[in-house]
């Protein structure tokens, strides 16, 4: 079985090591750079499967790093920044970024969001794990969902949903963020059909599971009641 080759892009260097560290543990194979060089499609070594990016590098912009790989490579990029600003987070996605992790964040919280990535990808070799929301828990090996230890029969697009929530819960997560991680090559997720899945969710688990922040996004409960 492959092990995924993630390179970092970070200049500071205890984050930098850590990351990698965590990284090895996990079985994956990390290699790391401090800084940007031109050109930027060098600066990734050949057959790295996904990319962990700062957005604040000596020698240039991460977005600028985004925007080159996105036009070169189908190498999926996850966004580690301390620049957590809701325009900064959107702007990342837009150019294409897979993910946005805001500095600072758990070692656990980052290998999830990998194996995330990774599966939206197709790469095989991602290890199952569950998510955990009070009585909700989410097995992210096998796809299914329990309440209560009784099944919770979900659709393909509700899964997801329920496990982007659970990813990060303890914040909203706004409209734009789901509808750009979950519209893939089996079609766009547009804000309707967003609001339909919300409202089988809400009706699947409990009303109260999934909190509105009205006009920005949507929050999981972290007692799933």
């Amino acid at each position: 079985m492959k092990t995924l080759n993630i390179h970092i892009v970070e200049d500071e260097d205890q984050l930098r090591e850590t990351m990698a560290l965590a990284l090895a543990e996990e079985g994956y194979c990390p290699t790391m750079s401090q800084d940007i060089t031109y050109p930027i499609k060098r600066m990734i070594p050949k057959g790295t499967d996904l990319v962990l990016l700062d957005l604040m590098l000596p020698g240039g912009s991460g977005f600028e790093v985004i925007r080159h790989l996105k036009q070169d490579t189908n190498i999926p990029v996850i966004v580690v920044s301390a620049m957590d600003a809701l325009d900064d987070r959107i702007k990342g996605l837009d150019l294409g970024a897979d993910d946005y992790i805001t500095k600072p964040f758990s070692a656990k919280e980052l290998l999830a969001r990998i194996r995330c990535v990774a599966r939206r990808m197709g790469m095989t070799n991602v290890p199952s794990q569950e998510l955990t929301c009070g009585s909700i828990r989410l097995n992210l090996g096998d796809r299914k969902a329990t309440r209560d230890g009784e099944d919770v029969p979900l659709t393909k697009r509700e899964f997801e949903i329920m496990e982007l929530l659970a990813m990060n819960r303890g914040r909203v997560v706004t409209r734009e963020e789901l509808l750009e991680k979950l519209s893939d090559q089996e079609g766009e997720l547009t804000s309707n059909s967003l609001d339909v899945h919300i409202y089988n969710l809400r009706r699947k688990f409990d009303p109260e599971t999934i909190q509105t922040s009205r006009g920005i996004g949507f929050q999981i409960c972290d007692d799933g009641s």
